[in-house]
């Protein structure tokens, strides 16, 4: 590819289409119990060696959790992450700044993901540019836990700030002094994001949102992969 250009558009990301975002009262912090996570955490916590990539800003309950199951923790802070991307000016640019944003050690491979909510504040297409990248520097058949927007038709306009309390639920902090227009992303949807992918569990929580575990097919390489010019709109 030669320095494909991306063509320029407000960085929205997975909704339907555009819309005001207008205003919405701030919410106090809420815990939510995360079965699919929980099942997560205790099949790491047992399976020996874990290294565990968080896209979520560091916190004293995230640290202390993954100390206490011996687990290695690198951290990608996501709404910085975004920041960044909605800068590329190329695909080759916005390639290389994902793999700035995300550790790398090809001795520690993550074999865990924490996704969180931040794949709703992508457009489709950089979804997957931005999920095999994370293929790449993963260990083959690593487990990724992610939380996707769908009864609701609203969410709020920021990723919202996650942070674990136990092994099984998280308080979650929304950032909801305003709102954006839901993905509503079906599972075949988000499986077409991903091909490199599989789903192994979903599961309908209270809050309106879906929660995914997905694995990894295969092992990647680490080269990041071509990505076919013209495809990207990132502003």
């Amino acid at each position: 590819m030669q320095g494909a250009r991306l063509r320029r558009f407000p960085f929205s990301g997975g909704g339907r289409s555009a819309r005001p975002e207008t205003p919405a009262p701030v919410e106090a912090p809420v815990t939510e119990r995360l079965p699919l996570f929980a099942e997560l955490i205790e099949r790491a916590a047992s399976g020996g060696r874990c290294v565990v990539l968080d896209f979520a800003p560091p916190s004293q309950a995230g640290i202390a959790l993954f100390n206490d199951m011996h687990c290695r923790v690198d951290i990608v802070n996501f709404p910085q992450a975004l920041a960044s991307f909605k800068q590329a000016s190329t695909a080759e640019d916005l390639v290389r700044r994902i793999r700035a944003a995300i550790p790398h050690d090809p001795a520690h491979r993550p074999n865990v993901v924490l996704c969180w909510d931040f794949l709703n504040y992508l457009p489709r297409n950089v979804i997957s540019v931005v999920m095999e990248q994370v293929a790449c520097l993963c260990a083959p058949h690593a487990q990724m836990h992610a939380l996707m927007a769908y009864s609701s038709p609203e969410m709020p306009a920021q990723p919202c700030r996650y942070t674990p309390f136990g092994r099984d639920a998280v308080e979650i902090r929304p950032r909801v002094e305003r709102m954006r227009e839901s993905p509503r992303m079906a599972p075949k949807e988000l499986e077409r994001c991903l091909p490199g992918y599989s789903i192994d569990r979903v599961m309908m929580l209270r809050s309106g949102f879906q929660e995914y575990i997905l694995r990894l097919k295969g092992a990647h390489s680490d080269a990041p992969p071509e990505v076919p010019e013209g495809v990207l709109t990132v502003g």
